[in-house]
Parts: structure tokens; C-alpha cells; sequence
């Protein structure tokens, strides 16, 4: 429109351009015991720093959009924290056997 206010059923064409990164990169998810709530932010390890993710959208603590983020953070957050843990277990039975 003539105010350029955005307008989702207006949009007639969108072009995104990718951040080219040259380093390794990786998504993590964390659990602030302090806050009691879990964020999700970018590691670079190139630069040895964290960064908020590109395209993340800040919500209102508590509102139930924020819930519904945290609820879903939890669940990822509890699935990849049993998978490294099926990890060092088979890690640790494999070491173990060794010994024996």
C-alpha cells in the first residue's frame, strides 16, 4: 500500500538472500536454570561467540505465543539431551567391555 505497511495478502513476490557463513555453524538450545525458560541461538565456532538466530522473533514473556515456544523448545531440547545420553552410554559400555 502507499504507507508501506506490511500486508501478508498483498504480497505479490518475496527474494531472500542467504548469509553466506564461512565456518562452522551449529543451532543450539539452552536451558537458562536463572530465567526458567529455554532459548535457541547460532554457535560459531570460527569466531568462538553465539548470536541470536537471523530470523527470530522476540515474544512477550508469558503470552501464550511464548509458551507454546517454550513448550516446543522443552521437547527438543529433552530429545537431543537423550540422545547424546544413548550416546555416552553406548560410549561407556564399549570402553567398559575394553577393560574387561
Amino acid at each position: 500500500n502507499n504507507e508501506y505497511e506490511y500486508n501478508k495478502f498483498n504480497l505479490q513476490s518475496l527474494e531472500i538472500t542467504p548469509k553466506l557463513v564461512k565456518s562452522k555453524v551449529e543451532l543450539r538450545i539452552s536451558y537458562l536454570a536463572k530465567n526458567k525458560e529455554y532459548v535457541e541461538y547460532i554457535f560459531d565456532h570460527k569466531q568462538n561467540s553465539s548470536q541470536a538466530i537471523h530470523d527470530l522473533i522476540i515474544l512477550e514473556k508469558d503470552s501464550q505465543e511464548w509458551k507454546e515456544r517454550q513448550k516446543l523448545l522443552r521437547k527438543d531440547f529433552k530429545q537431543l539431551e537423550e540422545y547424546y545420553n544413548s550416546i555416552k552410554k553406548t560410549i561407556f559400555v564399549k570402553i567398559f567391555k575394553t577393560i574387561l
